[in-house]
């Protein structure tokens, strides 16, 4: 089991002129000097700020800084490629493309904390939050005792939400509604139990056809110890994808009178709306609500995976 001390995320609200959910606050500012809040855009600005305040709550040395994003620091990436045929490939301003990587987040951290131990960043769309969770596992059991900073950033932008609408991923149907987002959670995570705030007991990827999946949804249910103090929180968008992907789920919580919790009308659909999702589970479990919380969600239709965050 990993157990999380600290954790840090944004609020999200949804922008009617973008057409998307927006990164809405808190304000991280104070961890940069003007010279770079003048230079750094706001995604760099919000996510390695996150980082910064999760490991200033507990000021504990790491053995590790792990990122996970579905498509990175977009805004920058774009102004790179535009200037590529602006300037037609000459006098390019580095700093967007510096600005562009997506392991821009982690290094800008690690410098800001003087951290010169393992550093990953890890880009697989739906399946980042689970890269990541792996990884920082691993990273944990070799190094007991000691601390690992981890955590997941996504930017949005009005060209990203372009692509997603003519390619068919955002739907505008009453029943069938996709709002894109975007978001940055963080996590300090050790093996000890001191001092945790919560704990990540599991995480599962169900990988097979439609009906085997299902039957694995049921047995994987059915053998997690409910009580009177824990809730589900799911990952569909709309009706659609509550009566086509999450039927299995719902039914079992209806039916054992489980509490269903949605989390995307909050923040968006993302490449790493799960990370943002145990944020909230955390915080959640903090506040006493509920001893347990089962996080399952999926991205395009695919990678359904669930997380299993509990009282330590």
């Amino acid at each position: 089991m990993m157990f999380i001390s600290s954790i840090s995320y944004t609020a999200s609200s949804f922008s009617e002129d973008k057409g998307f959910f927006k990164i809405s606050g808190p304000d991280y500012s104070g961890h940069f000097e003007k010279n770079e809040i003048r230079r750094l855009s706001p995604i760099i600005i919000t996510a390695v700020g996150c980082g910064l305040e999760t490991n200033t709550n507990t000021n504990r040395e790491l053995c590790g800084i792990i990122t996970g994003t579905g498509r990175g620091c977009l805004s920058k990436t774009e102004q790179f490629l535009r200037d590529i045929t602006t300037y037609k490939e000459t006098a390019l301003n580095p700093t967007h493309f510096i600005q562009s990587t997506n392991n821009t987040i982690g290094g800008m951290i690690a410098l800001k904390l003087n951290v010169n131990t393992y550093n990953m960043t890890y880009v697989n769309q739906g399946l980042t939050v689970l890269n990541v969770l792996t990884d920082t596992e691993i990273l944990v059991k070799e190094n007991p005792g000691k601390n690992v900073l981890f955590g997941f950033f996504e930017e949005n932008t009005e060209f990203n939400e372009k692509i997603h609408r003519d390619s068919g991923f955002l739907f505008e149907k009453d029943d069938n509604k996709i709002f894109y987002g975007e978001g940055t959670s963080f996590f300090l995570i050790s093996d000890q139990k001191d001092n945790a705030i919560a704990m990540i007991s599991e995480y599962t990827l169900f990988v097979n056809s439609e009906k085997k999946i299902s039957d694995d949804i049921h047995t994987y249910l059915t053998n997690i110890p409910w009580d009177s103090n824990s809730a589900i929180y799911a990952g569909y968008n709309n009706e659609f994808e509550k009566h086509h992907f999450y039927k299995d789920i719902s039914s079992f919580a209806t039916g054992r009178k489980i509490p269903e919790i949605t989390f995307k009308h909050q923040t968006g659909d993302f490449d790493t709306a799960s990370g943002h999702a145990m944020a909230m589970a955390v915080d959640d479990i903090t506040k006493g609500k509920y001893n347990r919380i089962v996080i399952f969600n999926h991205y395009k239709k695919k990678s359904l995976h669930s997380i299993i965050i509990s009282k330590p």
